[in-house]
């Protein structure tokens, strides 16, 4: 997906669809711990799927778990590859490393992740994430940059999206700014 494809308002309509089929299916056997690029398509009428067709990207559906159904390991927990007092959320950070290329444009090979990362690696994919403010700040604006920072920064927080404190705390960092910025740009 490149600018010339897509305008500011569909990548936020993308964004917001993506963030709200987060709160949705966190913790359910459609959505594993972390979500990438590749886990999002886009369909043509009648169930064709594509990526090209520009006027599918305002109906992104997230398909990880569908995917991998035949998969042993989906819908059940995964712990990660290593041990830790405190809950790492993986999925807060990879919507928010997703979020940078959707407004981008582009995808950035130094913000790919993969379900099996060390601490260092998470705190590389933090640092790397942050250093793409600027661009975020100029093709997003400052909403979008602060619902990025919220997901980069929120990778350490107590409790996933089942909590219901973190959730709400989602809905209102993520989901409402994203409604809020689209509302306003499509009222006439």
């Amino acid at each position: 997906m490149s600018d010339s494809q897509m305008g500011y308002i569909g990548k936020l309509e993308i964004a917001l669809a993506i963030s709200t089929s987060i709160l949705h299916l966190y913790n359910t056997a459609w959505l594993t711990k972390m979500i990438t690029l590749d886990d999002v398509l886009f369909f043509r009428g009648k169930g064709d799927v594509s990526l090209s067709n520009v006027q599918s990207l305002s109906r992104p559906f997230v398909a990880k778990g569908i995917l991998e159904a035949n998969q042993s390991h989906v819908g059940q927990s995964q712990q990660g590859t290593f041990t830790q007092q405190r809950p790492i959320n993986l999925m807060v950070l990879s919507l928010g490393v997703l979020l940078i290329q959707v407004i981008i444009g582009k995808a950035i090979e130094t913000l790919d992740m993969t379900e099996c990362m060390d601490l260092d690696a998470i705190l590389a994919m933090n640092q790397a994430g942050k250093s793409f403010n600027g661009q975020i700040l100029e093709s997003g604006g400052m909403n979008y940059t602060t619902v990025v920072d919220w997901c980069l920064n929120t990778v350490f927080s107590t409790g996933g999206l089942e909590n219901e404190n973190v959730s709400q705390n989602f809905y209102v960092e993520v989901v409402a700014r994203l409604e809020e910025d689209v509302k306003i740009l499509t009222a006439s």
